[in-house]
Order: C-alpha cells, then structure tokens, then sequence
C-alpha cells in the first residue's frame, strides 16, 4: 500500500473513515497524521515492492525523477520518485554477469553496469543491447550523452570510452592508467578526470586527448594511492588520497590551487555542493572544506587563495552527504559504509538540527536539493521522507512521543523514525 502526503482536509476526512471501521495501517510506518511543529522528516509515502522468492534489496538510487531499486538477483525495481507507483520490475544481465554498483544515466537511456557488461536499457526499462567490454569493470560507471566512461583491469588498469548507441565496436577509446581505476570518474563541460592508484589525476576531452598539457606526462602525481572517485565543479577538480592529503586542482590546467592534510587515510571520495565540499576523515568523521578560502593579513582578507584549508566543520557521526537546499546539508548517519539515520544538518556550523531514528532502513538515496529524500529496508519496503523545516503543515510522525525514543546523538532529539 502506498501512503502519501495529505493535507489537513484530507486527514479530517480520513480520520472519520477509520471510526466507521476501516482497519489502521500497520508494519514500520503507521502512525497519526498531525501538525508539525517542529522542523521534522516526515512520511511522503512508502511502498512494498514485489521481491522475488529469496531476493534482497542491495542498492538504491534516484536517477531522473525516479527510484531504481536495485536487488542481490539483479531486478531493477523502478518507482516514481514523486509517488512511490511502481513503474517496472525487469532482471538485468545474466547469472554470470550480476549487476555491480549504480546505474548510469545516458541520452536515451541507462546502463547497467555487471562484472563484464554494461546493459543498455530505455527510460522505460526496455532492453535495448548488452555490450561486453571483455575485462573486468572496477569502479561505478559514467555516463554522458551518449557515452559510458568505465576503468578496466587492462594491463595494470586503464579508462575505456563506449558509445552505448553504436551497434558494432562500442569502445571508442581507452588509454592506460598504469595503476586501477576505483573510483567514479568526474565529468565537466565534457572533460573527463580520472585519478588511479598510480597516483595520478589526468583530464582528457571526449577525443580522448589530453586537456592538461603543460603538466609532466599531461597529469598532476599526487605521490598517493588513489582509490575513491573524484568530484568536480565550475572550477575546480577535488580528490582525496590514502596518504592523507585532499587536493583542489584547476580543472582548466591541473595546478594545484590548495590542499589539506587530513593525517589519515582517505578511502573515501569527496562531494562537492554549492556552498562547499565534503570528505569523510577517520577521527574527525564528515568534514566540510571551503571551496575558496583568501588568505588574511592584518586582519584585512587579501585576494589571494590560501594554500592550505582547514575544516569549516566536522561531524563524527556522519560519514556522507546526500543533498542540500538553501539552509541544510542532508547527511547519512555513521561511516560512509553504513547507514544509521539520516539527519538534517546545518550548513554553517555542522550542528545536527533534526533528524531520523528509524534503523531498518540499510540504503538511502535523495533527491540533489533534498526535497525528497528515499530509504529501502533489505526486504524491499521503500519509504519516502520530506524534510519540513517551517512548522504549521500536516504529516505523519511516527515516533511522536519524545520522551519515549532513545539516546539523543551529538545534542538533537530523534523525535521522529
């Protein structure tokens, strides 16, 4: 059954149902439709979806105004993002090639990638073509316009191009890495940057040739393991190493433009936003940089960009961002592996301001503005939360009795599942 977001009316009207004798909702999500008071998430709607016999939820992700659910027997379950209806329900690739990682938007499509694969489909979930890219696919695919952007474990590692339309010799180009390609690739203005654990960062355009020449061997060496994926905005391509430092390169010509020393390994990839970048640190937990930060003399800010950044903030038990609007940072609770709630954070001072309680939720994917952020339970009950950060509108708290719920983390009251 799927619920939704009722107005003050309708929940009236309802209420009046349910004394005649209809039956109320049961399982994780009942709960009364009330005023909210405080800045909440509340329930927009939630939806069982149809799992096989002996399936299980793996991954969930928001690509174009829907969900696509995917699950340990490779089905794409897809659900409309606004509504929660069931769109299709289709296996992807075979049981030699079982779907690996997030799917991939394209011009008329999306791709699946499998362990050898990419399975091209329509945004309708028709199949279209399988194409075999021979070796071994080892980070989440990329995909743009027309092309799927894949490292491969080629010779110590390399980056292949494919045209997913052509029907005969689908990869365009490949060039080595020296080193494998874990992380996803970051693209801007149609420049492709890849770092690899040889260390290095290059850029190339779609004609594969090279959009930092002036640098040695056309890459900047970072001197560290690479082994998460890069982020790029306007300006600037950002990357993390397992030797501790965070770079912040030009995108236009590589140079360095500021780094910062973490003092541990970072595993993790950053993401980028608007108003900042974030990376996951061991001891310190999300870390939030500045994009641009001027060096100050004499207490006058001067315009040149400081070499080296400090966190703006840190949260210890977050571990990733999942979007933000105009006043928050929308972020998974424990390290970037897991997931332990979702919290609404504020973007100035990194201070949770109100968050979920509900554990049974083990993927968690949103909407890039945070208006709709989406939860899946490994058995497949997919459940939609709206932040509501203005009091005075209706929805369904679940765990509306303070008192009753568990230890408060970091300070915030986890008035809601």
């Amino acid at each position: 059954m799927i619920r939704f977001f009722l107005s003050a009316a309708v929940v009236l009207t309802l209420c009046g149902f349910l004394v005649v004798g209809c039956a109320p909702s049961s399982g994780p999500s009942a709960g009364a439709y009330v005023q909210i008071t405080q800045p909440s998430f509340v329930d927009a709607w939630d939806v069982q979806l149809p799992l096989h016999s002996g399936d299980s939820v793996k991954g969930i992700y928001y690509l174009d105004g829907a969900i696509h659910v995917i699950t340990n027997k490779s089905y794409d379950h897809a659900v409309k993002g606004d509504s929660g209806e069931l769109l299709y329900n289709y296996e992807i690739g075979t049981a030699d090639s079982q779907v690996q990682g997030a799917p991939t938007l394209v011009t008329d499509g999306i791709v699946f990638p499998t362990t050898h694969t990419l399975e091209l489909f329509t945004r309708a979930g028709n199949f279209v073509r399988s194409i075999d890219v021979v070796y071994t696919i080892t980070n989440p695919i990329v995909g743009n316009n027309n092309y799927v952007y894949a490292g491969l474990d080629f010779h110590g590692g390399c980056l292949a191009c494919f045209d997913v339309t052509a029907d005969l010799s689908a990869q365009q180009w490949s060039y080595l890495t020296f080193g494998t390609i874990d992380g996803r690739v970051a693209i801007q203005d149609n420049t492709i940057y890849s770092g690899s654990e040889d260390g290095k960062i290059r850029a190339c355009l779609e004609d594969k040739s090279p959009d930092w020449p002036l640098l040695e061997n056309s890459a900047f060496d970072t001197q560290d393991r690479i082994v998460s994926g890069l982020a790029v905005d306007s300006h600037s391509v950002y990357c993390a190493t397992l030797g501790g430092k965070f770079y912040s390169l030009d995108k236009d010509n590589g140079k360095l433009r500021w780094q910062y020393f973490a003092g541990a390994p970072l595993e993790y990839g950053p993401q980028v936003t608007d108003s900042a970048v974030y990376e996951y640190v061991p001891g310190l937990g999300l870390t939030a940089l500045d994009k641009s930060k001027k060096v100050t003399v004499d207490d006058q800010e001067t315009l040149l960009e400081s070499p080296f950044h400090t966190p703006r903030w840190s949260l210890p038990s977050a571990g990733r961002i999942l979007g933000e609007d105009q006043q928050f940072v929308y972020v998974v609770l424990g390290r970037p592996d897991q997931t332990r709630g979702i919290a609404a954070v504020d973007k100035t001072n990194g201070k949770i301001v109100f968050r979920t309680h509900r554990r049974d939720l083990r993927f968690v994917t949103a909407q890039p503005d945070g208006s709709m952020i989406y939860g899946a339970t490994e058995s497949g009950l997919i459940v939609a939360m709206k932040p509501v950060a203005v009091p005075g509108s209706y929805g369904q708290i679940v765990d509306s009795n303070i008192s009753s719920v568990a230890p408060t983390i970091d300070g915030s009251i986890p008035h809601v599942r």
